[in-house]
C-alpha cells in the first residue's frame, strides 16, 4: 500500500492574500446604462439635424436640452450652434434622464475638443444634475442643477465641482494631463453611490481619486447626466456614455470569496495527492 500524499495546509496569511485576491474579482461587470457616438444616419441623425428629442443609440434615453445641438457632415460628433448675435454668456445643455441607484458604481465620460474663437477660460463639462422637468434653464454652476461634475477649459485649465460652486480639484492652465490643445480630450467622472465617493480622470490620468463627499455634508441628488459649454464656438463631443457597475453586498462577497477559495483548496488538494 503506497505512502499517502498530505498536502501542505495554507497559512494564515496565505489564506488572507488569497481572500484579498478573489474579493476585488466578485464585482460584476460594468453595464452600459446609455451611450452615444452621434453616428449619421437617416432619416433624423444627418448633418445638420438637431439632437433635441432623439433617443440614444444604446439604451433608450432621451436627450433634452436648453439649447439646440446639431450632427456634423464627419458623423460621431455633434456641435453646439453659434452664439446669438446678442453676444454674452450662452450656457448650452443637454441630458438624458438617469437616476442613480444605490450600490452602483457609475462612471459618466465623453470626448471633448476645446472650444474655437472664445475666451481661454470657456470650457465643456460633463456632469451629474438635478433636472427632474429637464429643461435645464441654467448650467451645472447654478444650484440646484449642478451637482457632480468636471469641466475642462480652452486654456488646458480644469476642476471637479461638487453642487453649484464646491470644487473638489482644479488646475491651472496648461496642466490638463496629456492636453490636446486641438484635438478631443476624454474627461472621465466616477461616482459610488453606496459610499458617496468621486473621482475623475482626464486623458486616462487622475486628477481626483476617491473624495469623499461626506466630508461636505454633501449627497448629490441625480436625475439627469448630460453635457454642457459655456461660450463655445465649435466645440465638439463624441463618444458620450454613462455605465455602472454593481457594489455586491459584504455576505454576497464573502461567498463568493468562498466558493473561489474551495476550488483553490481543491486544486492544491489534486496536485499533492
Amino acid at each position: 500500500m503506497g505512502k499517502m500524499k498530505h498536502f501542505p495546509p495554507l497559512s494564515s496569511s496565505a489564506l488572507f492574500l488569497t481572500l484579498m485576491l478573489v474579493l476585488p474579482t466578485a464585482s460584476l461587470n460594468a453595464a452600459v446604462v446609455f451611450s452615444d457616438t452621434f453616428t449619421n444616419s437617416s432619416p433624423d441623425r444627418d448633418a445638420g439635424d438637431s439632437l433635441n428629442g432623439l433617443t440614444t443609440e444604446a439604451g433608450g434615453g432621451t436627450w433634452v436640452g436648453r439649447n439646440a445641438f446639431t450632427f456634423t457632415a464627419s458623423g460621431s460628433i455633434i456641435v453646439p450652434l453659434p452664439t446669438p448675435p446678442s453676444g454674452g454668456t450662452e450656457t448650452r445643455v443637454m441630458s438624458v434622464a438617469s437616476p442613480l441607484l444605490g450600490g452602483q458604481v457609475y462612471t459618466l465620460e465623453a470626448d471633448l475638443t476645446a472650444p474655437v474663437n472664445e475666451l481661454p477660460a470657456d470650457w465643456g463639462a460633463i456632469g451629474f444634475a438635478n433636472n427632474p422637468g429637464g429643461t435645464f434653464d441654467s448650467g451645472f454652476y447654478n444650484s440646484p442643477v449642478g451637482q457632480l461634475w468636471m469641466y475642462l477649459a480652452k486654456d488646458g485649465s480644469y476642476g471637479v465641482v461638487a453642487g453649484a460652486g464646491t470644487f473638489l480639484t482644479t488646475g491651472l492652465a496648461g496642466t490638463a494631463p496629456l492636453f490636446n490643445a486641438t484635438g478631443f480630450n476624454h474627461l472621465a467622472l466616477n461616482y459610488d453611490t453606496s459610499t458617496n465617493i468621486a473621482s475623475a480622470s482626464i486623458n486616462g490620468t487622475s486628477i481626483l481619486g476617491g473624495y469623499d463627499l461626506d466630508g461636505l455634508s454633501f449627497t448629490p441628488t441625480i436625475s439627469h447626466s448630460g453635457f454642457m459649454f459655456h461660450r463655445v464656438d465649435g466645440a465638439q463631443i463624441d463618444n458620450f456614455s454613462l455605465s455602472a457597475t454593481a457594489v455586491p453586498e459584504p455576505a454576497r462577497m464573502l461567498l463568493l470569496a468562498l466558493g473561489s477559495l474551495g476550488v483553490i483548496l481543491r486544486r492544491r488538494r489534486r496536485s499533492w495527492s
